[in-house]
């Protein structure tokens, strides 16, 4: 496989290391612990979105043209933030810095940048700084975009898409 194509992917079944936050004693794999991860903020997104917006299933059925444009900026938006916003600081102010303090500087970042987001608001800066720190958390142990990119693109899928509900 070539270079590249490891370096994107990483390890995946990488060993998480144990954490207070996410109240973990032991390491797991990253199998486990970003599959669950993925399907709970999904779905915590989702439902978010269906109790926020309250879309009718009129507006579920007009959308559907539109959802392949919605995913394919789903893609786009969450390789972007990941690169720009977390792995491009990590592999530059890691070394200089520290882990834990790179980490917690893009977390921040990440999470401020979400103030008009979905969710929105202070909230939404907390729940986007958790995301931005086990995001941030995946690239370091996985040493891969893997994670950080579909747990990041799934939720956004639903977000785009409800974008295009309301346009």
């Amino acid at each position: 496989m070539p270079t590249y194509k490891r370096a994107l992917k990483g390890q995946i079944n990488a060993p998480v290391e144990p954490s207070k936050l996410l109240g973990m004693k032991k390491p797991e794999p990253w199998m486990r612990i970003g599959s669950i991860f993925a399907i709970v903020f999904t779905v915590v997104t989702f439902v978010f979105l269906m109790l926020s917006w309250k879309p009718s299933s009129d507006m579920f059925v007009k959308v559907l043209p539109l959802i392949p444009v919605s995913l394919m900026i789903a893609v786009i938006n969450a390789f972007n933030e990941e690169f720009t916003l977390r792995a491009a600081p990590l592999s530059q102010l890691g070394p200089v810095i520290g882990k834990q303090q790179t980490l917690l500087i893009t977390s921040v970042n990440f999470g401020l940048g979400h103030f008009y987001g979905v969710p929105n608001g202070v909230p939404g800066v907390l729940l986007s700084s958790f995301l931005g720190w086990f995001l941030g958390k995946s690239l370091l142990e996985t040493k891969g975009f893997f994670w950080a990119w579909l747990i990041h693109f799934l939720p956004d899928a639903f977000i785009f898409t409800f974008y295009a509900m309301a346009a």
